[in-house]
């Protein structure tokens, strides 16, 4: 269970389920690094452009090194992402905290919740992920981004506005 979540439970509150983001979120990173590695070997393609730009780089190498730092940086940005977004369903709340150094906790009650847009792509249907809008009363409009099985997250919210009860079944857990 997440340290956040832990922390702030209610009293008679319960976990139902608790996600960090879908995996899919390393994809784009991972191209830029696999670019990155493989953009000296084009380099021999290139012999209008076969010129020495710095001690012996050439514009192959120039180009690896430029989407290898980018890459990385991504990479290690999503890393971070994946490890500190935390998605929590309790019987009576919505969580979402994100953040390393400086935490952002979005708490949303059960009975503040008008309507739950659920949207995904292709890629999202194939792969098992989306994203929801959970709009508040008063128009509030707050966003989960990568969210693993949305229309799974979003039956437990309805299922727990409509009948509170402290359990879940355990294969829409995950």
């Amino acid at each position: 269970m997440s340290q956040y979540v832990h922390h702030t439970l209610m009293a008679g509150e319960k976990v139902l389920i608790d996600t960090n983001p879908h995996k899919i979120m390393f994809v784009w990173p991972l191209i830029i690094v696999i670019f990155a590695m493989l953009a000296p070997l084009v380099t021999p393609f290139l012999e209008t452009f076969r010129f020495v730009l710095f001690r012996n780089l050439n514009l192959g190498d120039i180009l690896g090194i430029i989407l290898g730092i980018f890459g990385l940086w991504n990479l290690i940005k999503t890393v971070i992402q994946f490890n500190t977004y935390e998605y929590v369903i309790t019987n009576k709340r919505v969580v979402m905290k994100t953040g390393l150094l400086s935490v952002h906790a979005l708490e949303i009650l059960l009975s503040r919740i008008e309507a739950i847009h659920v949207n995904q792509s292709l890629s999202g249907r194939i792969y098992g992920y989306g994203s929801l809008v959970l709009v508040g009363v008063g128009g509030s409009r707050d966003y989960f981004m990568y969210v693993p099985n949305p229309f799974d997250f979003r039956q437990c919210i309805q299922d727990m506005r409509l009948e509170p009860n402290d359990t879940y079944p355990e294969n829409m857990a995950k």
